[in-house]
């Protein structure tokens, strides 16, 4: 039996725009505008303070590259800000420029800094998850990525009895 084990690159290679980091950040800005993202706050955030979080986020990105939150005590806290200081080197002007993988460590350091509310990380986080996992499925149009691999990736894929994707 063979497996594979695929990353998002594949969806983005062949997906197109629609599954770059840019396009899955404005989907869901646009998803919370249409008010779609009401229910899962329990009526507590708007659209409009949703898109103004993830908005206000570059402000938070940009001091974490500077070093403003580097006497962190949790050490993998620390690791994740250095590795993030190491991949962004310039500074950030647009909330899309900030790769997915990066938003919870973002919203980490929101909550390490305002410790009056660190009671709520974790739903914030969950619904954080919610929405970015939300605009990458887009509607379900994520399983027909497939549909636009040429002949020999099809074949190549045809050689595995299972194939998983991240």
């Amino acid at each position: 039996m063979k497996s594979v084990l695929l990353g998002n690159g594949i969806n983005i290679q062949f997906g197109d725009k629609a599954y770059s980091n840019d396009f899955i950040m404005k989907r869901i800005i646009f998803n919370a505008r249409a008010e779609k993202y009401d229910t899962l706050f329990n009526g507590l955030i708007s659209g409009r303070d949703i898109e103004n979080i993830f908005k206000s986020f570059i402000d938070i990105a940009n001091k974490a590259r500077n070093g403003d939150y580097d006497e962190t005590e949790n050490s993998d806290d620390q690791e994740a800000i250095d590795d993030f200081k190491g991949r962004y080197t310039v500074p950030l002007m647009k909330y899309y420029e900030i790769m997915l993988e990066d938003w919870f460590l973002l919203i980490r350091l929101f909550f390490i800094t305002n410790m009056d509310i660190k009671d709520q990380w974790q739903s914030a986080k969950q619904g954080f998850e919610h929405m970015i996992l939300d605009a990458i499925y887009n509607e379900g149009m994520l399983t027909n990525v497939h549909q636009m691999m040429n002949k020999n990736v099809k074949r190549f894929f045809a050689e595995f009895n299972y194939i998983f994707s991240l």
